[in-house]
């Protein structure tokens, strides 16, 4: 725990501070959905414990040589409450008594009285965020799963519509038809798998993996049934529309469906093993683009994170990947503590190219100014890390990015040359095989039953394209 003193009108008072996060998050946690909503209505939640207000926007900002970053701890209620609910040993928090007649300063300078190593920084911090976010997220997890709400109806979870994209706002071309009626939300013409498949000796699938692969396609252009949920993980949700438009042979991977591999690659193999953290695209866009009221978001995102690495610190971890979003391209941006690189990884772009060279010292530059102000050092060394380009499988059409990008990201290490393991003519056994893992995952409460029961041959899609 890291203590500051803070001078102001009436004096010093001492605190201890520590910033939040989430114990199992692999990158900005999504908040609970609201049930029956599709994805298209709400995205990009932050958690729960997000929404505390950690920082004030002053305080946030990345300074200059004259104005050093740094992190203000501010004594308000918020603090408050959480020191209660951490229920440590400690004494409560003195905050001092400032009386309305006297004005208090919100930027009184702040004097690190308890100087400790950048490590064992980070493992403080993210124990507070262990105890912190597990207190705060646990009643309405409890509340979200005792909801038997409609399909139409809300669940009563914290309103946050900054973080919402309302389907009325998104871009014209995102929606190909979207009836006035009858709301059938279709992003591209369906397209569905011809049998007999080819058959491929490295990505080999089965006749019902593909029977099932056409059935989830079908109820992805259904009626009433296209919004609701496909997958449901821990935390982190997408509908028919996500799953079934996105993965199908002409689909192009949208951001509703990257969150749910990048959960799924952290249960199946913890980074405290794997030393792998699959960051969700929002936290690479924020961080690309990156201004002041970002910093709670991605601040969260990278000490869960930390809370979920060895030894409790990020800079221990082997490799963290940012999947992002550029003009509806995916590229995965990497950053590798056991090879000392920045990648960026790309199935279409390469070095040369306008857009990386638009982005690539913008991405790395932003990255090390917020890794010094979210663990508030200056002590980890990225100059010597390698800019680097390495060789990944080309796509030759422009939708199979997000397929790509989340290949590289399940298996990309620095010595592996992925152009050995697969290429563009495994992509469409790929895109079977991932929706086949994602929906029939073990983890997934969803309903399986109108995959399971769905006939193709005899049941009826009132509603084609």
């Amino acid at each position: 725990m890291k203590k500051f003193s803070v001078q102001n009108g009436q004096g010093t008072f001492t605190r201890s501070t520590s910033l939040t996060g989430t114990k199992n998050d692999v990158g900005g946690q999504i908040a609970p959905p609201e049930a029956g909503q599709s994805n298209y209505q709400m995205i990009n939640h932050m958690s729960p414990i997000g929404r505390i207000k950690l920082f004030s926007e002053e305080d946030c900002k990345i300074g200059t040589s004259n104005n050093p970053p740094k992190l203000m701890a501010l004594a308000d209620k918020n603090f408050s409450k959480t020191s209660q609910i951490i229920g440590t040993k400690q004494a409560p928090i003195p905050v001092a008594d400032l009386s309305p007649s006297m004005p208090t300063k919100r930027k009184a300078d702040i004097v690190d009285i308890s100087p400790t190593s950048f490590g064992v920084r980070q493992i403080e911090l993210a124990k507070n965020a262990d105890h912190v976010y597990n207190n705060l997220i646990r009643p309405i997890a409890k509340r979200q799963r005792q909801s038997t709400v409609g399909v139409e109806e809300v669940v009563d979870v914290p309103d946050d519509t900054d973080n919402h994209i309302i389907i009325d706002e998104l871009a014209p071309d995102t929606i190909v038809n979207q009836g006035r009626h009858d709301d059938l939300i279709i992003l591209r013409p369906k397209s569905l798998l011809e049998l007999p498949i080819k058959e491929n000796e490295r990505f080999p699938v089965s006749n019902e993996e593909c029977m099932h692969y056409n059935s989830i396609i079908e109820l992805a252009y259904t009626k009433r049934i296209q919004r609701k949920y496909a997958v449901t993980y821990s935390m982190v949700h997408c509908n028919y529309v996500s799953l079934g438009q996105s993965l199908m042979p002409t689909g192009h991977v949208d951001n509703f469906l990257i969150p749910c591999f990048c959960r799924k690659f952290f249960e199946d193999r913890h980074p405290s093993i794997s030393g792998r953290h699959h960051f969700f695209p929002n936290i690479g866009e924020n961080i690309l683009n990156y201004q002041d009221d970002k910093l709670r978001s991605i601040a969260t995102s990278f000490l869960g994170a930390a809370s979920a690495s060895r030894g409790k610190r990020l800079d221990l971890s082997n490799t963290l990947f940012f999947p992002t979003c550029l003009d509806n391209h995916w590229i995965v941006f990497a950053v590798d503590f056991k090879w000392k690189l920045f990648a960026f990884l790309d199935s279409f772009y390469d070095k040369d190219s306008y857009l990386h060279k638009t982005i690539r010292e913008k991405f790395i530059k932003n990255f090390i100014k917020l890794w010094e102000i979210i663990f508030q050092t200056d002590q980890h060394n990225f100059k010597i890390f390698k800019r680097m380009y390495l060789h990944v499988p080309k796509q030759t059409n422009g939708n199979d990015c997000g397929v790509f990008a989340t290949k590289i990201m399940e298996i990309w290490a620095p010595p592996l040359d992925l152009r050995k393991i697969f290429s563009h003519d495994d992509i469409q056994h790929i895109r079977i095989q991932y929706m086949n893992q994602l929906f029939f995952w073990k983890k997934n409460t969803a309903d399986k039953s109108l995959v399971t029961g769905f006939n193709l041959q005899g049941d009826f899609v009132s509603n084609p394209p």
